[in-house]
């Protein structure tokens, strides 16, 4: 149907898949990838540093509603920051 259609198949246009399960075709293109971290210890201090810089940005954004918050005791703030922790939250346990 692809064919008969005048579009390329993948192989032809130079787009590798990633992973299906199932599918041998794909796990030998996907053998071949390089690795994520291949680079050893430095993908790790990337990482690190992706982690500090994300609990740095959620620490000023903390410290900016707490201030809000005091000032004009209105409590809004503090609901979009238990938002944005839950974010922080799953973005660190992802990396």
């Amino acid at each position: 149907m692809i064919r008969s259609a005048g579009l390329k198949p993948f192989e032809a246009t130079g787009l590798k898949f990633v992973r299906l399960r199932g599918c041998a075709a794909c796990a030998r293109s996907a053998s071949a990838l390089p690795a994520e971290n291949s680079s050893g210890s430095r993908g790790r201090w990337r990482d690190f540093a992706a982690r500090v810089g994300t609990c740095g940005l959620f620490a000023a954004l903390t410290w900016r509603i707490a201030a809000d918050v005091v000032a004009t005791g209105r409590l809004t703030g503090l609901l979009l920051l238990a938002s944005e922790f839950l974010v922080v939250v799953l973005t660190l346990v992802r990396r």
